[in-house]
Order: structure tokens, then C-alpha cells, then sequence
């Protein structure tokens, strides 16, 4: 039986920073800050309002324009982006977390062995004593630090777990338990929270904000949620979405269930969430073999289910695998739109290979690299084969949808380039992420 190679696709996760309080040494506008972030270059958003996060050779963490020149010097264990006009740092001493401002002034001392990111005003926190509550930006505890875990504010409730029974409770805004407990709890999405009582086959439903209860039905268990959230590492945050339907397991298929647990689409061996394109990946059974494919939101095939594989068609095209991979075996690649037409073939030449893992958008170099003598060497290739970007890279990624930049690796360094190969930021960086250690994972998701 063949390795199964379930692609779920890396979900693009692009820079995104709150305009309150823009600084004037990142961005100046002349006109409304929405008008002028509309005119900025994917590369130019990357520093709207803040400086962007880099590690630097030594592996310390700091703050970067776009000119590459450090703002906030690299001197922190770690360090997270900018959101709400605050950063939580790792302090190098203490190795302690606390937050600074834009100009890199403290605001919050080092004082927490785990910092979120501002959402609305507070973010969760965890004390050296090992409870979890979360602050306000003054740094005043709004929930207590009594809790195993504890979520970010959303629609008014936190999701907290007991630190000795571990049981779910949703807290208010001052930090009073409303409902609970549960054996597990999901944030409010659209006035409902999805909690379950009981561990056994997962019996969820929902309960609104007066705490009625919407049983799913009968015969069909909600085995999985979808999960959301930003840095929380402190619990998973979930919800369900049902505005196109919610892939649910039963007997060994997929189908998507509306809010009363009523199937609305044929069975699949798999089904995936709907991209915001309004595309979903989906798979069928054929004896041991999966074959995947692309439906619309009518559960229609717009790519046929004949692939072994298909990655990222956030950009409107998907990488499709024409066979089964086999250990030291070259894999034949093709790239669709999303009306199911080739729009590219893989390269004729066994030593260069199109990269899979990348999010491809018209009008933009596509990835790939080559293999001669055991040495890997990657580059761009144009949309009719040919070299664009030659082949000198230890690894090249997506470039941004707008084609305004990509991140490439030389000499173990990472920098950025434009589409003619020019460096924007030269090749100094251990990453540009908050875990240099997986960049070689997050640059095709884009910069967090």
C-alpha cells in the first residue's frame, strides 16, 4: 500500500498590522490610512504602522524597516509582530516575556513565562507560577491568572480551563463564569458557541448567548471543529462554520452538514473548508488509492478528482500531482486554474522540478529548482519554461500575490528579491518569523 499522502495545502497566512497609532517612520499618510494602505505594494504592508520582526545571525530578535535597517535592535530571545502598536519580546536575562512599543520602549516590564498578541485590547498571558489570565494594555490582570489555559476575547467571552479539573467554562468580559462547565468549549462565532458535555463520541452542540441549547441531529457527531485564533498557544479557539456547509466524518466519508446535522453534499473520502475563493479540496476512493480534485460551493467538480495530490489554489491556480510519488522518483506536476484547464506542464528536463509547496498567481515567476551531482539549487521559471531567476538559491518561495517580492535563502541567510532578481533586503537574516527554526515552512505561507 502506498504512503498515503494526504495534501491538505499550507493555508496562506499574509502580514497584517493595525493602523492605530501609525508612526510616522514607517508610514506617513497624506489621505486616509484605508486609501493608502490600498496603494501599497504587498512588500510596503509588511511595514505599515510598525517595523517587522527579523532574527538576526546570532539568532536574536528585533525590528526591521524596509530598507532592512534594524529600528529595534536584535537583543531578544524571541519576539512576536506588532499588533495594536504593542510587541511581546523574550527578555535575553530574565528570558522572561513583556511588551514594547513601536519605538521599542517598554511598556509592559518582562514579567510572563508566555505573551500573546493584543486582540481588542488584552491578551493572554501566562504568570511564572504557571496560570493563565489575561491583561489589559496597561498590564492590569482583567481575568485572574488561575487557569490552565485561557483564549483571547471574542464577542465578548474568553474560553478557560480549570486548573484542577480541567473543565471549559466561557467567561465574560470580567472574567465571571457564564457557562460551563464543559469537557471542551469553543469561542462564540456569530452569536453561538459550539461546547460539548460529555467526552464520549464528541456530543457537540451549540448554545447561544442566553445559553439555550441547538442539539445537532441524531445520527450524525461532530468529530472535529474548525480552529481558529491568533498566538494561542494557550488553547485551541474553534468554531463551526456552516455558511457553506462543514465537512463532518461519517461512516469513513465526508459530507457537509448544514447547522441541524442535515447532509447537504454527496459523500467524499475527503473534504476540506472552503477557501475564501469559494473553492473546497475534496477526494475520492478508488480501491487503496485516493484521487483529489476541486469543488465549488454547489459541490460540483470544477478539477476533476484524478490527482494524486493538489497544493495551495488560494491564488486561483492549483499544483495538481499527475502520479503516485514514489521514494527517489521524479513526480509529474501540473498547474490548473480553477475552470479545470492546464495551464502549465512540469518541466520536460528531469533536473528541474517545479515546487509544489507554493501559492501560484499569474504574471509571477513559479518556483522550481534542480538536481545535479546530489547538489539542489533553486530559481524561478517562467509560465512557458523558461529561466527567469537562475538556479543559485539553497531555497526560493512564493512570490507575494501582487509579485512585489519573494523570500529566498543563500548561504543559510534569508532575504527578500523582486521578480528580476534584485535583492530588497540582502541575504543577513536567520527569518523574518517568529520561529526562525521553521521558516523553510512559513515563507510560503507569507510573513506573520
Amino acid at each position: 500500500m502506498r504512503k498515503e499522502r494526504l495534501t491538505l495545502g499550507l493555508f496562506l497566512c499574509t502580514a497584517v498590522f493595525f493602523l492605530s497609532g501609525c508612526d510616522k517612520r514607517f508610514l506617513t499618510p497624506k489621505f486616509s490610512k484605508k486609501a493608502v494602505e490600498d496603494s501599497l505594494t504587498a512588500y510596503e504592508k509588511l511595514f505599515v504602522g510598525a517595523p517587522h520582526l527579523a532574527y538576526d545571525k546570532e539568532g536574536r530578535g528585533g525590528y526591521i524597516n524596509k530598507e532592512g535597517e534594524w529600528v529595534i535592535e536584535a537583543q531578544y530571545l524571541a519576539v512576536k509582530p506588532f499588533r495594536e502598536g504593542y510587541a511581546a519580546v523574550q527578555d535575553a536575562d530574565t528570558e522572561l516575556w513583556g511588551y514594547i512599543d513601536v519605538h521599542g520602549k517598554t511598556v509592559i516590564k518582562p514579567q510572563f513565562m508566555e505573551a500573546g498578541s493584543f486582540i481588542n485590547g488584552s491578551t493572554a498571558v501566562m504568570e511564572p507560577e504557571g496560570g493563565f489570565g489575561i491583561i489589559d494594555k496597561r498590564g492590569k490582570f482583567i481575568v485572574e491568572p488561575i487557569y490552565r489555559a485561557i483564549s483571547y476575547f471574542k464577542e465578548g467571552f474568553a474560553r478557560a480551563e480549570d486548573m484542577e479539573t480541567g473543565e471549559c467554562w466561557l467567561l465574560n468580559e470580567e472574567g465571571e463564569k457564564v457557562f460551563g462547565p464543559y469537557k471542551d468549549a469553543c469561542l462564540f462565532h456569530n452569536g453561538k458557541a459550539l461546547v460539548t458535555e460529555t467526552e464520549k463520541n464528541r456530543d457537540w452542540f451549540y448554545i447561544d448567548k442566553k445559553g439555550k441549547k441547538y442539539p445537532f441531529n441524531e445520527e450524525v457527531q461532530i468529530v472535529m471543529v474548525k480552529r481558529y485564533g491568533e498566538d494561542d498557544f494557550w488553547t485551541e479557539n474553534a468554531y463551526v462554520d456552516f455558511s457553506e456547509g462543514y465537512p463532518e466524518l461519517i461512516n469513513d466519508n465526508y459530507v457537509a452538514v448544514n447547522e441541524k446535522g442535515e447532509a447537504i453534499s454527496p459523500e467524499y473520502t475527503y473534504l476540506h473548508f472552503f477557501e475564501k475563493n469559494g473553492y473546497a479540496m475534496a477526494a475520492i476512493q478508488e480501491g487503496e488509492d485516493k484521487f483529489y480534485g476541486v469543488v465549488d460551493k454547489q459541490y460540483n467538480w470544477v478539477i476533476e478528482p484524478e490527482y494524486y495530490a493538489l497544493y495551495n489554489f488560494q491564488y486561483g491556480y492549483a499544483i495538481a500531482e499527475k502520479k503516485e510519488w514514489e521514494e527517489g522518483g521524479r513526480v509529474d506536476y501540473v498547474v490548473m486554474d480553477l475552470k479545470g484547464n492546464v495551464v502549465f506542464t512540469d518541466w520536460k528536463e528531469d533536473e528541474i522540478i517545479l515546487y509544489p509547496a507554493s501559492f501560484l498567481s499569474k504574471g509571477n515567476p513559479l518556483p522550481a529548482y534542480t538536481v545535479k551531482n546530489d547538489a539542489r539549487k533553486h530559481g524561478y521559471i517562467d509560465w512557458d519554461h523558461s529561466i527567469l531567476i537562475p538556479f543559485k538559491y539553497d531555497a526560493t518561495y512564493s512570490f507575494a500575490e501582487d509579485g512585489s517580492y519573494a523570500v529566498v535563502e543563500k548561504n543559510g541567510l534569508y532575504g527578500m528579491i523582486d521578480k528580476k532578481g534584485n535583492w530588497i533586503l540582502k541575504p543577513k537574516f536567520v527569518g523574518f518569523i517568529e520561529k526562525p527554526e521553521d521558516s523553510h515552512w512559513e515563507y510560503d505561507m507569507g510573513l506573520s
